[in-house]
């Protein structure tokens, strides 16, 4: 969310098989779910699935980036 704005995201064209798709359920934070909607509407309307397919063709690592702990904790000066 923080490197591609939905209007950045183009959903990928249907597979040949999309007839034969299959029905997940994937729980997700409202402000990314609020992030796909926004891909799905920016898409005209394609599902909430196709909009995760666009956001997994344009990025490759998934993984958090580190985090840097303070130095300093508690009741420091």
């Amino acid at each position: 969310m923080a490197n591609f704005s939905p209007e950045d995201l183009l959903a990928p064209p249907p597979p040949p098989d999309f007839d034969k798709t299959r029905h997940i359920a994937i729980h997700i934070p409202r402000e990314q779910y609020a992030y796909l909607e926004a891909i799905a509407h920016r898409n005209r309307g394609v599902t909430l699935g196709v909009a995760l397919e666009a956001v997994g063709a344009y990025v490759s690592d998934l993984t958090p980036p580190p985090v840097q702990l303070s130095l300093i904790e508690g009741d420091a000066p």
